[in-house]
């Protein structure tokens, strides 16, 4: 099957991000962000022993030298050799490893992955996810990832056990060249979803009178910036990996259940009456009246399918975003440069957002409101997921010895200690505890630096949430409720992949035909409705419809055995 289930799950997103959109970020922190902000504080030995009584034998038996090597998004944490010499300190007797590092753009992070496996070259840890390119899931299908089944729920491996139930990695295995679903990467998360914040320089916003407690607030406050601030950007925006249409309402409109709205098959399926599958046959839903007749009457695309590209060509036309959007490289790096008067970015960074933020700009002042309003206002099971994490570290066929990976995975589980060494550094250097569930930050008095490791590289987990003592109540509880079950309901898609071995020459076709998405859902096509029905012609022409009922028939069997009741 190589890379065609990938492309058609990119196909389905691109049907449309309007009817029914709801998070843009399921179970994970943003998928961009670029530090770590809440962390451990249940530890994963059951028995609650300590780190060096929780060693086992899948650690303690190899003894010969191993570097493993890391490919990561972002940029290395300050202070990381220091949190590594205590590292090497606790584990030269167990576990003998040494650690390298070594880093990619957030753009580019799956073609760095990509172009080193191909090359035969030795990569023993790399961060890959459903929104790289190419994603996890092609890269399994292309064979180049490991199966790591046989690691979890094994006493070999206790951290591991402890810290990956089988519900959970349940949700988070993709499917293989072998037609089964298998682990192809660890997955990190503590939460259902990151709970998006837009960042905004309130010292500005002060400046020039305006209160931002809205969207009609922030684009007052974005006509400031454009008016005053020469050479700022309003809003700083990953346009190659984001689209607008997505980024400001979609977490707004109450729909139905019954169809998708995740970043892997967005608003193009939807569940019927009957309860069988039905695939839209218009790259925008709304426009497809089959769609239409199953849909929440009250959701904005029934009265008007368009609505949020008139809001993102707006947004471009207006010039909030950058004119080369499509380009922008790191969002949050050009908001800490002063570049750029906002950011959206998860909640769940918030600390390192602000320790970020002040160290770049000391003389501003950092605002923040929530994107979500379901959740900020208490509404229950109106924010979808598919309880799958956004961030996954996998381990590439080429890396040499997989159980040394996986025996640092689990000595990186086994204990809180072990956990909070990489997700907070070195406790009294880095932080200090504050009761059982909190910590504080603190300066290393050695090097007068803070560690600023992202946790969703290598430490996030469902049973370990510790937060920083600093989080204001406002946003602690906002990042709790992301962990709370009760606001959130399982998207109708969430277990289920197609088989696209049968319409490949028409997905081929079709991929092509919808690489205008990211310029058409950032306002960056003025004749957005001639645009749709043009790209709807194109795609009856390529065989859409075959597609689609191919589509279905899968679907509606996968429904046979997996009937979905609106969980």
């Amino acid at each position: 099957m190589k890379k065609i289930i990938a492309a058609v799950l990119a196909v389905i997103m691109l049907m449309t991000m309007i009817t029914g959109c709801g998070s843009s970020n399921n179970a994970v922190s943003s998928n961009s962000g670029n530090a770590v902000d809440t962390s451990s504080s249940t530890t994963a030995a059951s028995d609650g022993t300590d780190n060096a009584a929780a060693e086992t034998d899948s650690t303690t038996q190899q003894n010969d030298p191993y570097e493993i090597t890391f490919l990561y998004p972002g940029d290395a944490a300050t202070d990381m050799d220091v949190v590594l010499d205590e590292f090497y300190a606790k584990t030269k007797d167990i576990l003998n490893v040494t650690l390298s590092f070594s880093y990619a753009g957030w753009d580019d992070i799956g073609q760095k992955v990509a172009l080193k496996i191909s090359a035969g070259e030795k990569l023993d840890s790399a961060f890959l996810a459903q929104w790289t390119a190419p994603t996890i899931q092609e890269a399994a299908l292309d064979d180049e990832l490991i199966n790591l089944d046989k690691y979890f729920n094994n006493d070999e491996y206790p951290g591991l056990k402890a810290a990956f139930s089988e519900d959970y990695l349940s949700t988070n295995k993709f499917l293989g060249s072998d037609g089964e679903y298998h682990v192809y990467g660890i997955p990190f998360s503590n939460s259902y979803d990151g709970g998006d914040y837009l960042y905004y320089r309130k010292d500005l916003a002060e400046k020039y009178g305006i209160t931002i407690e809205s969207v009609e607030d922030m684009e007052t406050y974005y006509d400031a910036i454009l008016a005053n601030e020469a050479g700022m950007t309003p809003l700083a925006f990953l346009g190659s990996q984001d689209q607008l249409i997505s980024s400001f309402y979609c977490n707004n409109v109450t729909t139905k259940h019954n169809y998708t709205s995740d970043n892997i098959l967005t608003c193009g399926v939807i569940i019927k009456d009957d309860g069988t599958a039905y695939v839209s046959r218009s790259y925008l839903p709304a426009l497809d009246p089959e769609f239409v007749k199953y849909m929440d009457p009250n959701d904005k695309s029934v009265a008007d399918p368009y609505w949020a590209y008139e809001f993102a060509t707006r947004f471009y036309q207006k010039g909030y975003i950058s004119s080369d959007v499509l380009n922008t490289t790191d969002a949050q790096a050009d908001f800490l440069a002063g570049r750029a008067a906002s950011v959206i970015k998860g909640a769940d960074v918030f600390t390192s957002m602000v320790t970020e933020f002040d160290e770049s700009l000391p003389d501003a002042e950092l605002g923040y409101i929530e994107l979500n309003t379901f959740v900020s206002n208490d509404e229950k099971n109106q924010t979808s997921t598919t309880y799958q994490a956004w961030n996954f570290a996998t381990i590439p066929v080429t890396c040499e010895d997989p159980d040394r990976v996986m025996q640092f995975y689990d000595w990186l589980f086994q204990s809180e200690a072990n956990h909070d060494l990489f997700e907070l550094g070195v406790e009294g250097k880095h932080w200090t505890a504050v009761g059982e569930e909190q910590y504080e930050v603190t300066t290393n008095p050695d090097t007068g630096n803070t560690y600023n490791f992202g946790g969703y590289l290598m430490t996030w987990n469902p049973t370990m949430l510790k937060m920083s003592a600093s989080i204001p109540e406002d946003v602690s509880s906002y990042v709790k409720k992301f962990s709370d079950a009760s606001y959130f309901f399982k998207n109708i898609t969430s277990g289920f992949s197609f088989n696209s071995d049968t319409v490949k020459t028409e997905v081929a076709v079709i991929t092509d035909i919808i690489s205008i998405k990211s310029a058409l859902g950032n306002g960056m096509i003025e004749d957005y409705q001639s645009e749709i029905a043009d790209i709807d012609q194109k795609l009856a022409d390529a065989g859409w419809e075959k597609y689609a009922e191919e589509y279905e028939a899968q679907f509606n069997e996968y429904l046979s055995t997996h009937p979905y009741e609106g969980q």
